[in-house]
């Protein structure tokens, strides 16, 4: 486990299994009921938000079983990821395995086969089909995490019809990037398939999303979206709020000097004090009261003990690794 030093500088999200990970390919992982417990201690003492990886059905029934307490515990929403067309093993107790994917092995090839026909017919059936194994899946997430979010990557080929499959079982996100995929469908490039970096294929998914009538959300509104806002913005948001509620609480007219009655050159923080409606780029902390020339004598032991500090807040962008990056959608 990586401490991530004094300040706890670490990732917004990490991926957690709980389960083993078998790839029909070969390799894979085993996660003890040990680690991940250690895990997501981890992860709340370091205030990560675990997103599960559903590889296979074994997982998604330990997510929903024995472990969704301590998920719960690590912050809502919930977040899941459907790894879709991944083969995957379920092991017994007696060694032997059995087919775990999430899309049958058989069904998996199916959809690759009509995907590459590339008819709109074709298209269509592998958009049905791969919807078709999914669906229960996403079904028992909505009745047992009702406020889920969960998001889906297909890797290789399967890249073709993410948007729609998405669209499709009513997802709240899907996942591109060279984790997944090395390319992007191109019918002016040979073989009808390109190379492509991750935001070639950030922005072939995005196109498709938008050609299907999805609106999609922005770095800030994601992070509202997943009750992630960054710490800078909920500070903001904070002293915002506390300042409008002393708005609506208004001021006695007797207790608040005009204009007429303090200049700005003679108090350089009026204009920041009873403007700060229009300068929301403003935060201001209490100070000891300082007698100012020219103070009109209606105001003198009602001025407001503010000091002007600039604070500017940083542009909202969600976490992203060299590898991979979440498309949010709005439905």
């Amino acid at each position: 486990m990586h401490h991530y030093g004094l300040n706890k500088r670490g990732p917004d999200v990490s991926s957690f299994s709980p389960g083993p990970v078998i790839f029909q390919a070969g390799g894979g992982y085993e996660n003890s009921p040990q680690f991940l417990e250690q895990q997501l201690e981890h992860l709340n003492t370091c205030a990560i938000r675990p997103e599960v990886e559903v590889f296979n059905s074994s997982i998604l029934d330990n997510a929903l079983g024995p472990n969704l307490r301590g998920l719960s515990q690590a912050g809502n929403p919930i977040l899941f990821m459907l790894v879709a067309g991944v083969d995957q093993f379920r092991r017994a107790e007696d060694g032997s395995v059995s087919d775990d994917s999430l899309i049958p092995v058989a069904d998996r090839e199916a959809v690759y086969g009509l995907i590459k026909q590339d008819t709109p017919a074709s298209l269509a059936h592998a958009i049905e089909l791969a919807s078709s194994r999914l669906q229960p899946f996403v079904q028992r997430i909505r009745r047992e995490v009702p406020d889920a979010v969960i998001s889906i990557l297909a890797p290789g080929p399967m890249l073709r019809i993410l948007a729609e499959v998405a669209l499709s079982l009513r997802l709240d996100g899907v996942r591109v990037g060279l984790e997944d995929a090395l390319h992007v469908p191109d019918t002016l490039a040979p073989g009808g398939s390109r190379k492509a970096t991750t935001a070639d294929q950030v922005r072939y998914v995005r196109k498709r999303l938008e050609a299907l009538g999805v609106s999609l959300q922005d770095a800030e509104q994601t992070r509202d979206r997943l009750n992630m806002p960054l710490d800078q913005v909920k500070l903001f948001r904070e002293a915002a709020a506390t300042l409008k509620s002393l708005e609506l609480e208004g001021t006695p007219r007797r207790h608040a000097p005009s204009p007429r009655h303090c200049s700005k050159r003679s108090n350089p923080c009026s204009s920041a004090t009873w403007n700060v409606r229009r300068r929301s780029s403003g935060m201001y902390r209490h100070a000891s009261p300082k007698p100012w020339p020219g103070r009109h004598p209606s105001a003198q032991n009602a001025w407001p003990r503010w000091r002007s500090r600039p604070f500017s807040t940083a542009a909202c962008t969600c976490a992203t690794s060299s590898k991979s990056v979440t498309v949010t959608a709005c439905r």
